[in-house]
Protein backbone atom coordinates (compact mmCIF):
# COMPACT_ATOMS: atom_id res chain seq x y z
CA UNK A 1 0.00 0.00 0.00
CA UNK A 2 1.11 3.64 -0.94
CA UNK A 3 2.07 5.74 1.98
CA UNK A 4 -0.79 7.89 0.98
CA UNK A 5 -3.30 5.13 1.12
CA UNK A 6 -2.03 3.94 4.79
CA UNK A 7 -2.42 7.58 6.04
CA UNK A 8 -6.25 7.98 4.46
CA UNK A 9 -6.83 4.93 5.82
CA UNK A 10 -10.08 4.49 8.37
CA UNK A 11 -9.29 1.91 10.78
CA UNK A 12 -12.20 -0.16 11.99
CA UNK A 13 -12.05 -1.58 15.75
CA UNK A 14 -14.18 -4.06 18.01
CA UNK A 15 -13.74 -5.14 20.99
CA UNK A 16 -12.29 -8.32 21.62
CA UNK A 17 -15.08 -10.17 22.90
CA UNK A 18 -17.41 -9.41 20.29
CA UNK A 19 -15.01 -10.49 17.87
CA UNK A 20 -15.13 -14.25 19.81
CA UNK A 21 -18.63 -14.01 20.24
CA UNK A 22 -19.65 -12.73 16.33
CA UNK A 23 -17.00 -15.38 15.27
CA UNK A 24 -18.79 -18.12 17.68
CA UNK A 25 -22.20 -17.14 15.80
CA UNK A 26 -20.45 -18.10 12.66
CA UNK A 27 -19.73 -21.36 13.70
CA UNK A 28 -22.39 -22.55 14.90
CA UNK A 29 -22.37 -21.36 18.89
CA UNK A 30 -18.84 -23.01 19.39
CA UNK A 31 -15.54 -21.24 19.02
CA UNK A 32 -12.87 -23.84 19.08
CA UNK A 33 -9.48 -23.03 21.28
CA UNK A 34 -7.51 -22.65 18.45
CA UNK A 35 -9.54 -19.59 16.35
CA UNK A 36 -9.96 -17.84 20.20
CA UNK A 37 -6.19 -18.04 20.33
CA UNK A 38 -5.54 -16.88 17.10
CA UNK A 39 -8.35 -14.00 17.72
CA UNK A 40 -6.54 -12.89 20.88
CA UNK A 41 -2.96 -12.67 19.08
CA UNK A 42 -3.68 -10.54 16.22
CA UNK A 43 -6.35 -8.48 18.08
CA UNK A 44 -5.11 -4.70 18.24
CA UNK A 45 -2.63 -5.61 16.03
CA UNK A 46 -2.84 -2.49 13.69
CA UNK A 47 -3.38 -0.26 16.88
CA UNK A 48 -0.41 1.51 16.18
CA UNK A 49 -1.15 2.46 12.56
CA UNK A 50 -1.38 5.88 11.18
CA UNK A 51 -5.01 6.74 9.86
CA UNK A 52 -7.26 9.17 9.78
CA UNK A 53 -9.33 8.00 12.59
CA UNK A 54 -11.32 4.61 14.07
CA UNK A 55 -14.34 4.04 14.06
CA UNK A 56 -14.70 1.22 17.04
CA UNK A 57 -18.15 -0.74 15.70
CA UNK A 58 -18.92 -1.55 19.28
CA UNK A 59 -19.64 1.60 20.57
CA UNK A 60 -20.41 4.13 17.90
CA UNK A 61 -23.90 3.67 16.06
CA UNK A 62 -24.10 3.16 12.30
CA UNK A 63 -25.13 6.15 12.08
CA UNK A 64 -22.14 8.00 13.60
CA UNK A 65 -19.60 5.84 11.65
CA UNK A 66 -21.30 6.99 8.70
CA UNK A 67 -21.35 10.33 9.11
CA UNK A 68 -17.18 9.78 10.10
CA UNK A 69 -16.82 7.77 6.46
CA UNK A 70 -18.93 10.62 4.50
CA UNK A 71 -16.85 13.34 5.90
CA UNK A 72 -13.76 11.68 4.94
CA UNK A 73 -14.45 11.30 0.86
CA UNK A 74 -16.44 14.68 0.91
Amino acid sequence: MAKNEKEAAELFRQRLATIKERFAQRMHGHLPEPVSRMLEQHHGKFADENVLGVLDTTITSIEENYERLLALVE
